[in-house]
């Protein structure tokens, strides 16, 4: 019988190959140039929960434990994560990331949502988070909020980029939601608009992540990925099989999205040495 992890999202780094290394080799990882500047203007800074800069409809999911338990072990394993991307291409790291998996289910969400709230320790730092997960969002629901005015009128042209970033309960993140999802995304994502929004973005947040939707059940992955300066790929223990992980990696790459690296879930935290293991068989 396969025990449960207490804490189920413990990200390790690992290679794009997903083999059980756990360190990353920075010099096969090119990171592109970033864009300049553009006049838009942040989102205010974020107002205690419930207030009128995010009503909240639902108390945020316990799975954030960047919110809930900031000391613990999980939160610490989040920092790390933290610690290899700003160590990317000597400090000239990627601001504009894709979190995507092979397949539903393995965490890819809430993983954006638990890294969106460690990058914001960093001094001075502002952080956004895209819910690009168009045919399945819930970005909205795990930060217990409404998911418009979004992303979707944002594209539309119907409303402003202003109108479409929220504060969220995570200190020093904001938002853009799904929106109201009535057309195919990939109409709009095949635009300019989505390219031409994140350079507008990238150019008041230090990091903007993107949450898009598993490589396996949509194309949108690889539409979005190659507008992005890379991608986060999610990967649960005892999830997919290796082959699936392999082929969705391979998949992203020949959409010419740049794999920085994986993310695994899943594991169970041993409390004797305060450091995360595998969970075991029994």
């Amino acid at each position: 019988m396969q025990t449960q992890p207490e804490h189920p999202f413990d990200p390790s780094f690992l290679n794009p190959d997903v083999s059980s290394d756990v360190s990353m080799d920075q010099n096969e990882i090119d990171v592109p140039p970033i864009a300049g500047k553009s006049d838009v203007s942040p989102a205010p800074v974020a107002t205690p929960p419930g207030s009128v800069g995010f009503p909240l409809v639902s108390d945020p999911d316990p799975r954030l434990v960047a919110f809930h338990d900031k000391r613990s072990p999980a939160t610490e394993q989040y920092r790390s994560l933290r610690t290899n991307l700003l160590a990317l291409d000597g400090g000239d790291h990627p601001r504009v990331l894709s979190v995507t998996s092979a397949t539903k289910g393995e965490g890819k969400t809430v993983t954006t949502l638990n890294f969106a709230a460690v990058l914001a320790e960093t001094p001075k730092a502002r952080v956004l988070v895209v819910d690009c997960d168009l045919r399945n969002p819930s970005i909205h629901r795990t930060l217990g909020q409404e998911p418009m005015p979004g992303l979707m009128e944002l594209l539309k042209g119907e409303i402003s980029i202003a109108s479409a970033v929220q504060t969220t309960p995570l200190a020093g993140v904001d938002v853009i939601h799904s929106g109201n999802i009535e057309v195919a995304p990939l109409e709009l994502f095949a635009a300019h608009s989505l390219r031409d929004l994140l350079s507008a973005l990238q150019a008041v947040y230090d990091f903007v992540l993107i949450d898009t939707p598993p490589v396996f059940t949509l194309t949108d992955a690889a539409v979005v990925g190659p507008q992005t300066d890379g991608a986060l790929f999610v990967v649960r223990k005892h999830g997919p099989p290796k082959e699936v992980v392999t082929r969705a990696i391979e998949a992203l790459k020949s959409s010419r999205t740049r794999v920085l690296g994986c993310v695994m879930t899943g594991v169970k935290p041993d409390k004797k040495y305060g450091r995360y293991r595998y969970a075991e068989e029994e």
